[in-house]
């Protein structure tokens, strides 16, 4: 497990392919930096007269009065400044509320086996090698972006298991048929907007649920069912395999 700081990343190295490196306690989000003031001037994005700006970091969601609803820190420009990613609608000094969102990345070829159900809100970067699923819910708040294919292991779960993630991304292909067994996939429920350029394939049945807005870019060859119980799924390409999609009241 690499370093990690109020201002960097989790990193998890798994080099070892002989075995996996199991993790059984639960993986949350660090703990909030104290909120501060600083001082606004309508329509811009640069906050001055910050106390501190030692434990910010960019991407850190960022909350007052006069800033924008899904605001971040962009930059920490000073001991004293920060600029967020919209500009703020009042000009005085608002306290600010600070979220930690340190994100983690799987690196290294080896499996990395998630035992609990974990709490991290950040998202979760699976760079090289498997994680594995000991636990349907284990990554049922994160958004989880594989960068390869079959990054994503379901065996250690029962056959017929809906495997939830908070949202998907990345662009990894992920098979529903694994070990001989077939798993149902649903993702989506952190309610967040996410983009997924991959390929879901199998047997097994998906799932859009939570009210975010998320984007399919890619053709999808799973054959199993379909449905979106809420909010929004586009297509970028209807190339679908799908024999049947259900769309539920002010889904779509």
């Amino acid at each position: 497990i690499g370093n990690v700081t109020a201002n960097q990343d989790l990193i998890i190295q798994q080099f070892n392919t002989s075995a996996p490196l199991v993790i059984s306690s639960v993986i949350a989000n660090a703990p909030n930096p104290a909120s501060r003031t600083g001082t606004t001037t309508s329509g811009t994005a640069v906050i001055t007269g910050l106390s501190s700006t030692a434990d910010l970091y960019g991407c850190m969601p960022i909350s007052g009065t006069g800033i924008p609803a899904g605001a971040t820190i962009s930059s920490v420009n000073s001991a004293t400044q920060i600029t967020i990613s919209a500009n703020t609608t009042a000009s005085g000094t608002p306290t600010l509320g600070l979220t930690s969102n340190n994100p983690i990345t799987k690196a290294g070829p080896g499996d990395v086996l998630l035992d609990a159900v974990n709490t991290f809100t950040a998202a979760l970067y699976l760079n090289d090698g498997t994680v594995s699923f000991g636990l349907a819910n284990t990554l049922a708040a994160e958004n989880v972006y594989p960068y390869r294919d079959n990054a994503l292991d379901f065996t250690p779960l029962a056959s017929g298991t809906v495997v939830t993630l908070g949202n998907l991304g990345g662009f990894g292909n992920i098979n529903l048929n694994q070990g001989g067994n077939t798993y149902n996939l649903s993702f989506g429920a952190n309610n967040s907007a996410v983009q997924y350029g991959g390929t879901i394939s199998g047997s097994g049945n998906v799932v859009k649920a939570g009210t975010g807005s998320d984007t399919w870019g890619n053709a999808q060859s799973f054959t199993g069912t379909l449905t979106l119980s809420a909010g929004r799924l586009q297509f970028r390409n209807l190339n679908l395999a799908t024999p049947s999609i259900t769309v539920a009241d002010g889904a779509e």
